[in-house]
């Protein structure tokens, strides 16, 4: 498990940490962030649709990335246009790299995404996939934001100390299932309150 932890943790922050489920599968473990921590750490909080997808190795050639163009209908923070969010894994020719609950994209997908900036330049879902929200219409027309609240190989933990009271904040699946005006009008208070106008 030691050396399994040590390879992952040059493709994952240092906050991260993989270990093992009572079931023996191995899951991510991520702290569990409020929408106000996401909006701070965030450089583009965006709304918009994933029109292309493709995997390359970084410029070391020590990782596997998937990366997604995200064509930006608008920018709640940050410049509009197109943005590429990137993410640890995929297949490049006949090797594959894969990291437990790294969050999935499909082109076609409309989403509000909160990304931040890695060290290596990448663009990357904040809370590993916490920040990512997916629109969806109903039959009315209606289109609703929807919270990753079962983020799949990921599990949760408060990190505050032991005995400490909970942060104050906004958690994601409190803004699950509004329309998207509203959604995005919530968004944007939250964004402006943390100083990312």
């Amino acid at each position: 498990m030691a050396t399994l932890t040590r390879q992952l943790t040059r493709f994952i922050s240092p906050i991260i940490f993989v270990g093992a489920l009572a079931t023996s599968a191995l899951a991510t473990l991520v702290p569990r962030m409020t929408v106000e921590e996401m909006a701070g750490e965030a450089e583009f909080v965006v709304h918009g649709n994933v029109v292309r997808k493709w995997s390359a190795w970084d410029s070391s050639g020590g990782t596997i990335w998937t990366h997604y163009e995200i064509r930006i209908e608008e920018a709640l923070k940050g410049a509009g246009g197109a943005l590429v969010v990137s993410e640890p894994g995929g297949i490049v020719g006949d090797q594959g790299m894969m990291i437990p609950g790294t969050p999935q994209y499909n082109v076609g997908d409309e989403v509000v995404l909160l990304v931040w900036r890695t060290p290596i330049g990448y663009l990357r879902t904040s809370g590993w996939g916490q920040g990512k929200f997916t629109v969806s219409a109903a039959t009315s027309g209606l289109k609703t934001a929807h919270a990753s609240t079962r983020l799949q190989d990921v599990e949760l933990f408060d990190a505050q100390k032991a005995g400490a009271p909970r942060r104050a904040g906004t958690a994601p699946s409190a803004l699950d299932g509004l329309p998207l005006q509203e959604f995005k009008t919530r968004l944007k208070a939250l964004v402006s309150a943390e100083g990312g106008k």
